[in-house]
């Protein structure tokens, strides 16, 4: 706790003096905590002779304990949750959501259709076009042509500034879909409730995990292996490793905050919500950045247009001008005669009266005396209204008017597609698109895996097809896989899933009209499937006691996946089976290519565990082409089955443990550093036992295969980019219409794994930006390699996020 001393050097921008509400920290205090000023030693007000982490801010404050007693919440249960209390927090702390886009006024966006060249200069045109022509003809036959004018100039703002309108609208609600998050929020419960991220307020406790973005700034009360991407919001290129608020996690420049907006790379862990909505870092940074659109492509190329003509229009009309001037002028000192009145005309003519600067209604030339015409002036302004008209003339008012009128039309047809179009202009910019690359979860498929296959003590079991957008059952009958496995395998297989599963089981509270299963479930998608499986087979309160079976205190070490690892794993100990050789177990499931290289027994068919390497007869619905019976190894087995579940592009995932003793998991944990980091862990997992395979399939979209025919029939290529291995990502990719067997016999470049394209084209180098000789820039090593298999590539499989960036940037 700290003293008064400690919170006085604080200063006043720490420290409050009195209540604020029923709360002892103001919103600004908590900004503190996260403010990035305070990381380094130069924005430091506090300590300005030390670099402070966030670690150290927290400590600052009275530690953690305090932090989480003035804000009246608990690291296991969160807050009280009254109505009272969140409308409280709301008020005081604010909401958190994010300030959307300003939707423009007409007025705003109607004035923003002059920040055009060419309508600038239509406007300016149609004015003195009417002026001078009512000048000349009179009313209403002079207002012909500059009305013309007018009425085409309106045209292009109506059309213009009501679609921008109707598009600002419906964009708005799009941001709030968009926004939309289900957060695991422990709300006066040891169990999380999901709730949308919009409904976080300050002094909730909330679950994370990898592949998540962080709701809210907050503290991170507990977690592992927790690596941040902040490079949106602090331009820093590396991931941020974070660790918990304790004192035994003590280390400068590693913090404990994580600011809302960041992308969770890896662990998963609990935390605290300090700031929300606009008073997060994130909040400030978008106030603080908001700056008007840059102009397009096609809008610099109009705009140069309208210069040019414009420039040769005034040079012209200046031009003509002085000509005129210089034949008045001419006239005047009779070096060529008058033309009475008619300028057209070099001769001279009887009664003719002398061109004159004077004013005076009458005035003498010699011994004569003439009655002004002031005809010098009008015809001085008849040279006016000739430039005038050469400028008009030279504007193509049809130009904008036609290019308005296309663009319409062409994102009204695309928004009958549901596709949004925010601006005209942006047609124009798909226009010029040559590549879609796309992931395949959620994008091409409906992101909702289904068990389809499994095969367990030596027998697979498979499902139907799958037909449009209706998910098939998956696995015919689960009492034939609970019958085959017997019960230790089952067993096994249950708790293998149960255990090792970030998803969450949870009562149907009937939010969603849709779903009427009693028990729905919650997290990530292909743990979210396998779950289904179980509780089709067992019922959801069967799966929930069995879930819930698993105690915090029995949870010895869970190793998150990640997308280099193809892995998660969970060690648990079972106290009824203390002091024997199976207290403690490992369960492990991940990628089968992945995890072989750690598995040395596999359960048979008999329940016994025997070595993966031993021979086996394969099962019917295994055999290859052509084979009418085969024996093959273990391991055989299972790589025969993989292949056959990638082929139907189904998703693989093997499910494996592992048993030891107290002592065994004591001394492997003082070995390796505790256990410290990934690499300590790795241990755990050599020597696991198989027990099945699950093959899961993410329905395509139903739309999907005709997108693709049309994206191809526009000359674009569509590249799917996914982690799948490269026989699924080949099947998906085949049925979704992206890649046919013929490409993928003919080169060796239609699909490729990511660390092979990786390898081809050497990776990114940075090299001297052209158009910023401060700055740097990635561009692709060996640039003609890239572009000979950019003209093959189809499918990127096993691909990591660094390898799509390297993918987008050599094609950008």
């Amino acid at each position: 706790m700290a003293t008064n001393q400690d919170q006085n050097e604080l200063g006043e921008h720490l420290i409050l003096k009195g209540k604020h509400g029923n709360y002892d920290y103001t919103p600004d205090q908590l900004c503190e905590i996260v403010n990035l000023d305070n990381h380094h030693k130069e924005g430091n007000k506090a300590f300005p002779d030390r670099v402070i982490s966030s670690k150290l801010i927290v400590e600052d404050f009275g530690g953690l304990g305090n932090i989480l007693s003035k804000l009246y919440t608990d690291s296991k249960t969160g807050i009280e949750a009254s109505a009272v209390d969140i409308l409280d927090r709301q008020r005081i702390y604010g909401q958190n959501s994010f300030p959307p886009p300003k939707i423009k006024t007409i007025g705003e966006l109607i004035m923003e259709n002059f920040d055009d060249a060419i309508n600038k200069i239509l406007l300016l045109a149609a004015i003195v076009s009417i002026v001078i022509g009512i000048i000349k003809e009179g009313f209403p036959d002079g207002m012909i042509e500059g009305t013309s004018i007018l009425i085409a100039l309106n045209i292009i703002i109506v059309v213009n500034s009501g679609n921008n309108y109707i598009s600002e609208r419906r964009l708005a609600d799009l941001v709030n879909l968009s926004e939309r998050q289900d957060v695991a929020i422990f709300r006066n419960s040891t169990e999380p409730i999901t709730l949308d991220a919009s409904k976080l307020v300050v002094g909730d406790v909330f679950k994370f995990e990898a592949g998540m973005k962080v709701p809210a700034d907050c503290l991170m009360l507990e977690g592992q292996d927790v690596t941040c991407d902040e490079g949106a919001l602090t331009g820093e290129p590396d991931f941020m490793e974070k660790v918990p608020a304790t004192s035994e996690n003590y280390n400068d420049g590693v913090t404990c905050t994580m600011m809302a907006k960041s992308l969770i790379t890896s662990g998963f862990g609990k935390a605290v919500a300090i700031a929300v909505g606009p008073k997060s870092v994130a909040g400030v940074i978008t106030e603080k950045t908001q700056q008007a659109p840059q102009p397009t492509l096609l809008q610099e190329k109009l705009e140069t247009i309208a210069n040019k003509i414009g420039n040769v229009g005034i040079l012209v009309a200046i031009m003509t001008f002085i000509a005129q001037l210089i034949k008045l002028t001419l006239e005047m000192y009779h070096v060529i005669p008058c033309g009475c009145a008619n300028i057209t005309s070099c001769e001279a003519a009887e009664g003719c009266i002398p061109l004159t600067f004077k004013f005076a209604e009458e005035f003498k030339v010699g011994d004569e005396t003439y009655q002004n015409d002031y005809r010098f002036y009008t015809s001085m302004l008849d040279a006016i209204i000739i430039a005038i008209t050469v400028i008009v003339v030279a504007i193509p008012e049809g130009l904008p008017l036609a290019v308005t009128i296309s663009l319409s039309f062409s994102s009204a047809k695309m928004r009958k597609l549901n596709n949004l179009v925010r601006k005209l202009a942006s047609s124009e910019t798909m226009g010029g698109a040559t590549h879609i690359c796309s992931d395949k979860t959620g994008t091409l498929t409906l992101n909702k895996m289904t068990v389809m296959a499994c095969m367990t003590c030596e027998k697979a079991h498979m499902a139907g097809k799958v037909v449009s957008d209706t998910l098939a059952t998956g696995v015919k009958d689960e009492a034939s896989v609970i019958s085959v496995a017997g019960t230790s395998a089952w067993d096994l297989l249950l708790k293998g899933v149960m255990w090792n599963s970030s998803a969450r089981i949870e009562k149907n509270d009937g939010s969603d009209k849709d779903v009427t299963d009693e028990f729905i479930t919650r997290g990530n998608v292909t743990e979210q499937g396998l779950i289904k499986f179980f509780i089709r087979a067992l019922g959801g309160q069967g799966c929930v006691e069995e879930k819930n079976a698993l105690t915090e205190d029995n949870t010895l070490l869970v190793i998150s996946f990640t997308s280099s690892r193809k892995r998660a794993s969970i060690v648990v100990r079972d106290p009824s089976k203390a002091g024997t050789d199976q207290e403690v177990r490992v369960y492990c499931k991940g990628a089968p290519d992945m995890l072989f290289d750690y598995t040395s027994n596999v359960i048979s068919a008999d329940g016994s565990i025997v070595d993966l390497n031993s021979s086996v007869n394969v099962p019917e619905n295994l055999l290859n082409e052509g084979e009418s019976s085969a024996q093959d190894t273990h391991r055989g087995l299972f790589d025969r089955t993989v292949l056959k579940f990638a082929k139907q592009a189904y998703r693989t995932l093997l499910i494996t443990y592992k048993d030891m003793s107290m002592d065994e998991y004591e001394s492997m944990k003082a070995q390796n550093n505790n256990f410290d980091k990934e690499s300590d862990r790795e241990v755990l997992e050599n020597g696991l036992t198989a027990i099945g395979i699950f093959g899961l399939q993410d329905p395509l979209r139903p739309t999907i295969v005709d997108s693709i025919k049309k994206c191809k029939a526009a000359g674009i290529t569509v590249v799917m980019c996914t982690g799948d291995n490269i026989d699924t990502a080949i099947a998906i990719s085949k049925n979704a219409g992206i890649v046919t067997e013929e490409q993928v016999n003919s080169s060796q470049y239609a699909a490729m794994t990511g660390k092979d394209f990786r390898i081809a084209v050497g990776g990114l180098k940075k090299v001297t930006n052209p158009e910023d000789p401060d700055k740097s820039i990635d561009v692709v090593s060996n640039m003609k390699k890239f572009r000979e298999i950019k003209q093959h590539l189809r499918v990127l499989a096993r691909s990591s996020p660094e390898d799509k960036y390297l993918l987008v940037t050599g094609i950008q």
